[in-house]
């Protein structure tokens, strides 16, 4: 009698394991699941590297700091969920080129993408501005970010 019981309570705690363990087992979860907008840099038609640069968020908290002394020829610029604008300077660590700072206005969408993962927020660029140091343009390629691994803007620097 007592075999059967351990047996039975020992099929159903594996049962419970399986059913349990196999519903959160998505991996397509664990996927680039954040909207990021993606920069990269240009020269004309030519994409480039950028040498020497500093990337930081104005006004996120603690300035957030993206990239120090860095060569750089594409970067991710994270947007923030509770604003609609963000601001990125780029410091060129040069005493005779002041920094440039680029502001993207834009608004958070919010997208199901599955019972399993949830939500996330996809952001769509509605204005751009910048300060013309060193920067030439900007041009905002793809409005809408998501979560794809694709260029949404593009920066020219003067030559």
């Amino acid at each position: 009698m007592k075999r059967w019981r351990v047996t039975t309570v020992l099929w159903v705690a594996a049962a419970v394991v399986m059913m349990t363990g196999g519903s959160c087992s998505d991996d397509s979860c664990f996927d680039n699941s954040s909207a990021l907008p993606l920069a990269a840099f240009y020269q004309g038609s030519n994409a480039v590297t950028v040498t020497n640069l500093t990337v930081k968020g104005v006004g996120a908290p603690g300035d957030t700091l993206l990239a120090e002394a860095a060569s750089l020829s594409r970067l991710y610029l994270p947007f923030r969920l509770d604003a609609s604008r963000v601001e990125f300077e780029l410091d060129y660590n040069d005493e005779a080129l002041p920094s440039d700072v680029i502001t993207f206005d834009y608004r958070a969408i919010p997208v199901f993408v599955s019972h399993e993962c949830g939500a996330m927020y996809d952001f769509e660029i509605t204005g751009c501005n910048f300060t013309s140091n060193a920067i030439e343009d900007v041009e905002v390629v793809e409005p809408l970010v998501t979560n794809l691994d694709q260029v949404t803007v593009k920066i020219y620097f003067k030559e």
